[in-house]
């Protein structure tokens, strides 16, 4: 009766185990299986599927077949290898719940070859091949993005298998989606519209850093220009839009050497860049300029290299990447003086490259996180739009600040000639009145003496000498007067206005003024009295006018307007030949260093006028 017992005892654990173990084999298989529903619209697979690391890189899809039980569950949220030394087979099960056929359309990017075979009660129905190694030509879409379309029968399973492989950098497959073809039409415009944007924006900033470059002739520009170039090619090669020109794809960009030539060339332009960006807020010792020129000539080298090397130089990164950290120190330092100094258009720089910045870094430790690179490519290039954009408004404001300083040097040297001229025409006046003036006076007491001397000379000819000799004493202290500068400055512009010109008979002047209860300027006095010297000695001298009438109005929102008016004969305004070279000079003056304009108005025989407008500086 025991031994009945205990053999019925074992027989019941025996069945038990077997179950156990046919049932976990169930579900394994199970676990596979996706179940795609009626409204099906977006599922995220690396949660779901089974991975078999090739490191021999030689396994043929019937080997793979044979080893299915050697497939381990991907327990993350994206598939993700630190290796460059392997392939990755990818598997999930999938059947349709429909009853009708539904198209599916798998979509992955940024590897350099995909195969994808779908397998049907062991049996292959079609085979679909992607990558950045093939022609666009050679796919089985045409998208940047490496897609797969394929349809479900109902209830009829399915498996899939995805063969990737990337040579440049830690294999990872992302993104891994299954979409039904309305939201995978709906994801392809999106992602397209994105790099349109971006493409797109990058092409203006390019041809925008062009104009500037042409139009100024300045290293700034031509730098910013090789910067956004650079960065550009850099998008196109990695989104395969290199195919355009070429039927086959080049060893040089294959093996991705061009993207590596780009991305150490890059960081030199930024060099450069900054160095000419904050010149105005730094300027670097010869030491800082000679260690700036080593590191660029050594990336020179580096580059050199690769362009000769035919084999990809991933296992050289770590050179490379000294080279490049070099580069950008130096810019950072570059920018950290200048921001020290406080040249505020600096602020617009880091505030434009430190998300460049940290995106590059975090892509350089990719060997230490688990970030896709993928990811991390496509912040990339929104990060870099954002940086060109910014960069720009700190070219305007480098622009505007250099605009300010112009300026104030043109103002400084304005009034710096303003300070020679009145020094020259002080001394001329002195040599005048102390020279000349003595002369005359000495010239008209040797004929006084004279004439009592000999009396039976004519007295209407000595009369006549000596009215000239008047006439001559005093134009020579009138200009003398004129001429002194210090007088200027101690009397005002009104006072010595009206005592140049209210006691002369011929012609006679009206001076009116409005709101010049205060002085100006001793430098727009200066001017002033310049132009208004200048407008009455052309009257003078070639008007033959009867009435000059001077005009100063100064308005409450401190505008001056300055009017000289005569009634001689007038000239042909569109000709500057009657002008003077005196006004011509005197029009440049006001237009460009006092922001004012001048305006000449003449028709022959109905005599001049001259208007000056300029907005009093506080």
């Amino acid at each position: 009766m025991k031994m009945g017992y205990w053999k019925s005892k074992v027989f019941l654990s025996a069945l038990c185990t077997l179950l156990c173990i046919f049932s976990k084999k169930l579900l394994a298989n199970d676990s596979l299986l996706i179940s795609i529903p009626k409204n099906f619209n977006q599922l995220e697979l690396a949660p779901r599927v089974m991975y078999l690391l090739d490191t021999s890189k030689a396994i043929t899809l019937e080997q793979v077949l044979q080893r299915s039980k050697e497939f381990k569950a991907n327990k993350n949220s994206y598939v993700n290898f630190k290796t460059t030394e392997a392939n990755c087979w990818l598997r999930f099960d999938i059947v349709s719940e429909a009853l009708t056929p539904q198209n599916i359309s798998l979509i992955t990017s940024g590897l350099d070859s995909v195969f994808l075979y779908v397998i049907e009660k062991d049996s292959l129905v079609n085979t679909y091949l992607q990558g950045t190694h093939f022609s666009l030509a050679n796919r089985a879409s045409l998208a940047p993005l490496q897609t797969f379309h394929f349809t479900l029968e109902p209830h009829r399973r399915k498996s899939i298998f995805l063969k990737a492989r990337m040579d440049n950098y830690p294999l990872s497959v992302y993104p891994l989606t299954l979409l039904s073809a309305h939201s995978a039409f709906a994801y392809l415009q999106k992602e397209e519209l994105f790099r349109s944007v971006y493409i797109g924006g990058m092409i203006i900033i390019v041809l925008f850093a062009a104009y500037m470059a042409l139009f100024f002739r300045g290293r700034l520009y031509l730098y910013y220009l090789l910067c956004a170039g650079c960065s550009l090619c850099m998008v196109l090669i990695y989104n395969d839009y290199h195919y355009l020109f070429f039927e086959e794809s080049p060893a040089f960009i294959r093996n991705k050497n061009a993207y590596a030539f780009l991305v150490t060339l890059l960081p030199v332009f930024y060099l450069l860049f900054a160095k000419e960006f904050v010149s105005y807020g730094y300027v670097a010792p010869k030491r800082l300029l000679t260690t700036s020129y080593v590191t660029i000539s050594i990336s020179v080298v580096l580059l050199c290299f690769i362009i000769n090397e035919e084999d990809n130089l991933l296992r050289l990164r770590p050179y490379f990447y000294m080279t490049v950290i070099a580069n950008t120190s130096l810019m950072l330092f570059y920018v950290f003086k200048a921001l020290k100094n406080g040249y505020r258009p600096a602020w617009l720089y880091v505030l434009a490259t430190f998300p460049v910045l940290a995106i590059g870094t975090w892509e350089a430790l990719s060997d230490f996180h688990q970030t896709p690179i993928q990811q991390m490519h496509d912040l990339y290039y929104s990060f870099t739009l954002y940086e060109m954009y910014i960069l720009m408004l700190g070219l305007a404001g480098r622009f505007k600040v250099y605009q300010e300083g112009r300026k104030k040097l043109q103002q400084e040297m304005f009034e710096m000639q303003i300070q020679i001229e009145e020094k020259i025409r002080q001394r001329i006046g002195l040599d005048l009145h102390d020279k000349v003036g003595g002369l005359l006076a000495a010239l008209k007491i040797n004929l006084d003496f004279f004439q009592k001397k000999y009396e039976y000379a004519q007295f209407d000819s000595y009369r006549k000498i000596f009215e000239i000799l008047d006439t001559a004493a005093d134009e020579t202290r009138r200009i003398s007067h004129s001429m002194m500068s210090n007088q200027l400055q101690e009397r005002g512009l009104l006072s010595m206005l009206k005592e140049l010109y209210l006691d002369v008979e011929k012609p006679r002047f009206v001076i009116q003024t409005r709101g010049m209860e205060h002085r100006l300027s001793p430098s727009l006095e200066m001017t002033l009295y310049a132009i208004i010297n200048e407008c009455v000695t052309n009257a003078l001298k070639h008007a033959q006018a009867q009435q000059i009438e001077i005009q100063l109005n100064r308005t409450k929102n401190d505008e001056l307007t300055l009017i000289v008016e005569d009634d001689g004969e007038g000239f042909d305004s569109n000709k500057s030949s009657r002008m003077g070279k005196g006004l011509v000079s005197l029009t440049t003056r006001v237009r460009e260093h006092l922001g004012g304009d001048l305006i000449i108005d003449s028709t022959p025989g109905k005599g001049t006028v001259v208007m000056v407008k300029i907005k009093i500086k506080k």
